[in-house]
């Protein structure tokens, strides 16, 4: 018997979704593919493919609901189980059909024609604003999102010419009241950038996850009449609330507070964020679902008391309004669709399943953007929920020590869960971010618990900033002591980054291995196949398994790990990475942009070396550079290995002899031994 034939039917949707990408993107006939009649058709008209995809999604839940009908009212036989199972069978093939049709309508739709002098027309629907930029998400309708970027002139440049950055104050207080306006937009269009390196972090994609087709660096900006009042009511009281806690808490607070609260990293230190990112605390600064899982608990507990469906309306408009301040990224549109699956199913007195209401989410997810399946967001937010879904019953049963029996629930809610994250999101926060964190299994007890505190607290201030300052005030003051408290807890567990490391990407067969073993193992259809003996079913989804880790990893296999010589993209300067026989890495140049350690306006902040050279090399074997060659010490062509070799990454550094006199200064730039220099 099929248990939750919910989340196959996800599975059956994302396997459509999946292989039209890898015929559209991976395979070496795309473009004839692309040409094909029905394929223009599709493109020419993606809203007839996807309304063929809802048909085939209704049939498929048609079919699905009648059968779990008869079987749920009906004494349960064999013949039964077997009609049913036939009935998720012809479901699943019509979710494929709808997974293909969705994608192929997306992947066929025509791109924007880009040019120098582009004028965009549209309703402003997210507006981002930090000290040196803002960017505006434009919803044009039919041709999909835009997103502009306007450069801010920094206080630092208006102060130096006597204007005390009056024009940029201006400029942030016009673009806040921008969302949901109609804008119309002129500057330089252009395409998202690819993945410039192989294996590494792929923009276009990432943008495509969000509707974005193009970006756009925007000259003038025109705004229009409100076309969207509550999403600029929403946006307008973001922003009040950001001024509010900016004036009640100190910098690094603020910093903190708003990070978590609104996944708004713009005002947080670089080291700061590095020490959470290496310690395996980092999802603590990006809007997630345990943040919405601790808003809901904590709304809960509040208007306890209250008739449940009001309370129940009420806390769901909150969390949807909270979604939409914190810019509705993969996790929270998961935990929101789930929370009110949770809420609907005590309305009406039904039994709730985590695992089925997470498929319910990705498939709502999934039939509004298809492309949401390759956001690193998408696949770590279901991959966490489905690891709890499967492990949590497991090990709730073992039997804890005697001398912790008694706090046994409240350890069960605070650890395990952390604990299961923690393990089961290894492999996948090891293969797409390089890092692992032994600290990180301790640091995030803590850590969590302080969230729990910080993340009511920010709920308080949003609701209390209209109403009362002085309560306001104090949950301000609250969260400030508790992100600063937060902050050096996840310090000492950093210990300066002893407990952390930065590692290769796995392979991807090892990966895939990893989690196929995991959920198969622990899923309740191999625990009943094993204790009945059923080894010929047992031997059959173990070869379909291999076949499917196969497949996945000859599709997604990165080409460039055969090649001895490659010119890596570090944009203006210059880097090539030779590997020699015997599994050496040898770097000629880093790259690199002019003071970006200082600030500059040629430079700004951006680390080439930390930020494209480091990943580069990690996703790519290279986990430390046997020797870097130095042509000169230009910063488009130095700036890199500095960064690399500061981070431990360069074992030798050879130059020509005639910058035999600045040894002494790369030494003292890198860090490194001067005998390591040659």
């Amino acid at each position: 018997m099929i248990r939750r034939p919910l989340p196959l039917l996800a599975v059956f949707l994302a396997a459509g979704i999946l292989l039209i990408y890898l015929i559209t993107e991976k395979s070496a006939a795309a473009e004839t593919i692309m040409s094909l009649g029905p394929v223009r058709l599709l493109g020419a008209h993606p809203g007839a493919g996807k309304a063929a995809a809802l048909i085939l999604l209704f049939f498929g839940v048609n079919i699905f609901a009648r059968s779990a009908d008869r079987f749920e009212n009906a004494d349960i036989c064999e013949s039964d189980s077997i009609r049913f199972k036939s009935a998720v069978r012809r479901s699943g093939a019509l979710f494929f059909a709808a997974g293909i049709l969705l994608m192929s309508a997306e992947a066929a739709c025509p791109l924007p024609v880009c040019s120098e002098s582009a004028v965009v027309s549209g309703t402003a629907i997210d507006v981002r604003i930090s000290d040196e930029k803002v960017a505006i998400l434009i919803d044009t309708g039919a041709k999909g999102r835009v997103l502009a970027t306007k450069y801010l002139r920094s206080k630092e440049a208006a102060a130096a010419d006597g204007e005390a950055g009056s024009e940029t104050v201006s400029e942030e207080r016009a673009f806040a009241d921008i969302c949901g306006r109609a804008v119309k937009v002129s500057g330089a269009m252009s395409l998202p950038p690819p993945a410039v390196n192989p294996g590494c972090f792929d923009y276009r994609l990432y943008l495509r996850g969000r509707k974005v087709l193009a970006v756009m660096t925007a000259e003038n900006i025109e705004a229009g009449d409100v076309r969207r009042p509550l999403l600029r009511k929403i946006s307008a009281y973001r922003e009040t609330v950001r001024k509010k806690i900016e004036a009640s808490m100190s910098e690094d607070g603020a910093a903190l507070f708003t990070a978590m609260l609104f996944g708004d990293k713009s005002a947080l230190d670089d080291d700061v964020y590095e020490s959470f990112r290496k310690n395996g605390t980092a999802h603590i600064l990006a809007v997630s679902g345990l943040h919405v899982g601790m808003i809901y608990a904590a709304l809960a507990a509040a208007l306890r008391g209250r008739r449940r469906a009001g309370r129940s309306v009420v806390i769901f408009v909150v969390l949807v309004c909270y979604a939409v301040m914190a810019g509705c990224a993969p996790s929270i549109v998961r935990a929101v669709i789930m929370i009110g699956l949770h809420i609907a199913a005590s309305l009406m007195h039904r039994k709730y399943d985590m695992l089925s209401a997470a498929a319910a989410a990705a498939l709502v997810m999934l039939v509004y953007e298809p492309y949401s399946l390759f956001s690193s967001g998408f696949q770590m937010s279901f991959l966490a929920i489905c690891s709890i879904a499967f492990l949590f019953p497991i090990m709730d049963r073992m039997k804890p020590a005697a001398g912790i029996r008694k706090r046994r629930e409240a350890l069960k809610a605070l650890v395990l869960p952390s604990l299961i994250i923690q393990i089961s999101t290894a492999p996948y926060t090891a293969y797409v971010f390089n890092c692992f964190s032994l600290g990180g299994f301790l640091a995030n007890i803590p850590v969590i618990f302080l969230a729990g505190l910080i993340v009511p607290a920010g709920i308080v201030l949003m609701l209390a900033v209209p109403f009362s300052e002085g309560l306001a005030g104090a949950a301000a003051g609250f969260a400030d002591l508790s992100c600063n408290l937060m902050k050096l807890c996840n310090s000492g567990f950093y210990h300066e980054g002893l407990t952390s490391f930065d590692v290769e990407s796995p392979p991807l067969f090892f990966v895939i291995c990893f989690y196929l073993l995991l959920f198969g193992l622990s899923s309740e259809k191999f625990i009943i196949l094993f204790l009945r003996k059923e080894k010929k079913k047992i031997t059959f989804a173990s070869l379909v398994g291999l076949l499917c880790i196969l497949i996945f990893s000859f599709s997604f296999s990165n080409d460039f790990l055969k090649n001895e010589c490659v010119f890596v993209d570090v944009g203006q300067g210059a880097c090539v990475h030779f590997r020699a026989p015997g599994g050496k890495n040898i770097l000629v140049d880093g790259g690199g942009r002019p003071d970006f350690s200082s600030g500059g306006e040629s430079g700004g902040s951006f680390d080439i070396g930390r930020k494209i050279l480091k990943p580069y090399l990690l996703k790519n074997g290279a986990r430390s550079v046997d020797i870097a060659f130095l042509t000169h010490l230009d910063a488009d062509h130095y700036k890199g290995i500095v960064s690399i070799a500061k981070d431990g990454m360069v074992k030798k550094i050879a130059v020509h002899e005639c910058l035999e006199d600045e040894v002494e200064r790369i030494a003292e730039d890198t860090g490194m031994d001067r005998r390591n220099i040659v």
